[in-house]
């Protein structure tokens, strides 16, 4: 049966994407013969690490729940348990007023029934699902019993999430979902709206809606602000007394816009996830695109990233394949699904299409990126059909003239925590030579790929990574600059050139090292590459260091048809 889950609906609305959205509600274990049934590919994980990032999620959680135990304790705080006489103790605990608790953690009141009525709520039933649709994992992190503030309007969350302002004296509850972020997105804001309507049915059903109200002062309250999941330590709370402290504990908390989300959930149950479950055999007709937000969806299947097990597993039915063999338009870079609907529309729906353009037809003056890029968009398509590069010089303006030893480096890591989960790096070294000489000193190196993680999410196993990958730094440079390795005369120092995807990588990697700078500049032989990333630690004017030997490949891609997509998927964070 399929199966729907908080992460169901905000990973959806983080990717946009319907064909996602069909292979998620059938992935799990349970679902796998009716996934084969339909023809559904088997998801693969690409990338491992990324775990690190719910592992430390789930750190965060527990110390904002350790936080309010140690603040609030059992007087006006409850921690439940996830067992059936939780959901019987919750409902009791709401018969007796809640009696002094301000913070209830995980209550889990979701139930099949209470499954049938949301749906409901659409127009639909559950009976006209193809399958039966089982819940997971939807109950809130936190539920504050407020305590309102002087002159403050509050609005009631009703059944079908519209909003309607509270004018009695009922209590007041608001959902709160811990989040090891450090700012809240549209996908974590649906969650909330979600978990506010659902309360408030379950409200209504066990006839405590003349008691209590759910207001749509709900939210996320950032982890990442109030306490460390790697060193798992947080700051105490300001405040004499519990009142002050809950609202220093509330003043972290993002509120959601629940009008405009609630439009956008009602859009998602209507037009997207119920017809699915309705024609979960017509999965494959649904919109995909692939692009930069299929960078951790486990039906992607991009072969450079996956382990020589996994490679067995991949079929023409995952989308990087499925795009190949169709010749689909998402393999030209940074061509966007808006644009590709566009192109579509007038047939030039393939990349070979394309290719036959010049960019003066009228097609491309119906879209602003498109008009932008006429001239470049099929001359990218060319680089694809033919395998080549072109250069042109008023596009690689950042680009090295020539440099002997090329490293380049990624970073697998989640903006909203700034989590670095992985490293890699590849390096190509050329011995010196002159211009007059280079064909008699043509010898060559490329290393292999080098990965490096952080197993465990803490400080500890961080640094080690960032050590393993200074570490290797300092080979690739201890090579590249032997005498050994460069016999000719007037050899003193290699050039060299750095390249990374983009300059966030880049800042990342700058505040990684940044953080762990003290034990760094311990060990004689990795602080001499510090230089190499200008962190301001270390740099006693911040403008000493203003155009390092650092490419961004990002830059240059947009700006050319120049196609780097071997080079990149080499040094792409993946376990091989």
């Amino acid at each position: 049966m399929p199966k729907f889950s908080k992460r169901t609906i905000s990973r959806y609305i983080k990717t946009d994407c319907k064909k996602f959205l069909a292979l998620e509600l059938y992935r799990s274990e349970t679902e796998k013969k009716l996934a084969i049934k339909y023809g559904m590919p088997e998801p693969i994980v690409a990338r491992p690490s990324a775990n690190i990032f719910a592992k430390a999620g789930t750190k965060a959680e527990k110390l904002v729940y350790d936080l309010i135990k140690q603040e609030f304790g059992d007087e006006y705080s409850i921690i439940f348990d996830k067992s059936k006489k939780s959901k019987e103790n919750l409902l009791e605990l709401f018969q007796n007023d809640l009696e002094k608790k301000l913070f209830l953690i995980e209550p889990e009141f979701l139930t099949d029934d209470l499954l049938e009525i949301f749906i409901n709520q659409f127009g639909e039933s559950l009976n006209n699902f193809k399958d039966k649709l089982s819940i997971s994992d939807i109950r809130p992190d936190i539920l504050s019993v407020m305590i309102p503030q002087k002159n403050e309007l509050y609005y009631e969350v009703k059944r079908d999430g519209s909003l309607q302002e509270i004018n009695d004296d009922r209590i007041l509850l608001s959902v709160i979902d811990v989040k090891n972020t450090e700012k809240s997105n549209s996908g974590y804001d649906a969650e909330v709206v979600l978990y506010s309507i659902l309360l408030t049915i379950w409200l209504e059903e066990n006839q405590l809606s003349h008691k209590y109200a759910v207001t749509n002062k709900s939210g996320i309250f950032p982890a990442a602000l109030k306490v460390n999941s790697f060193s798992e330590q947080y700051e105490p709370l300001n405040g004499i007394n519990i009142h002050e402290k809950y609202n220093e504990l509330l003043s972290y908390v993002e509120y959601v816009e629940h009008d405009q989300l609630v439009i956008a959930l009602r859009n998602v149950m209507i037009n997207d996830l119920i017809p699915i479950l309705k024609n979960p055999e017509d999965w494959e007709n649904l919109e995909w695109h692939v692009g930069k937000k299929c960078g951790l969806c486990d039906w992607l299947a991009y072969e450079e990233w996956l382990s020589k097990e996994n490679k067995d597993k991949v079929t023409e039915k995952h989308c990087h394949s499925k795009a190949l063999s169709i010749d689909h338009l998402s393999q030209i870079p940074f061509l966007s699904s808006a644009m590709r609907k566009v192109l579509s529309n007038d047939s030039l729906d393939t990349v070979s299409n394309i290719q036959k353009t010049s960019g003066e037809e009228d097609t491309y003056k119906k879209h602003s990126k498109l008009k932008i890029d006429s001239s470049l968009i099929p001359k990218r398509a060319n680089s694809i059909k033919n395998n080549d590069t072109s250069y042109e010089d008023r596009y690689i303006y950042n680009m090295p003239k020539f440099a002997l030893t090329n490293i380049f480096i990624t970073l697998n890591f989640d903006p909203s925590t700034r989590i670095v989960s992985s490293i890699a790096t590849k390096c190509y070294w050329q011995e010196f030579s002159t211009y007059e000489d280079r064909k008699r000193y043509t010898n060559t190196r490329s290393f292999s790929t080098n990965s490096f993680f952080t197993e465990e999410g803490n400080d500890e196993s961080e640094r080690d990574m960032l050590f393993y990958f200074l570490n290797q730094l300092y080979e690739y440079f201890v090579f590249a600059n032997s005498k050994e390795n460069n016999p000719h005369p007037e050899f003193k120092q290699s050039t060299y050139h750095v390249y990374f995807w983009d300059r966030t990588q880049y800042e990342e990697l700058k505040k990684l090292i940044g953080k762990h700078i003290g034990i760094i500049l311990e060990h004689k032989l990795l602080k001499s590459l510090i230089w190499l990333f200008g962190t301001d630690e270390v740099l006693e004017d911040y403008q000493a260091v203003k155009s390092p030997n650092v490419t961004f490949i990002k830059d240059i891609t947009e700006l050319s048809h120049l196609i780097l997509i071997d080079m990149l998927s080499k040094t792409t964070v993946s376990r091989a």
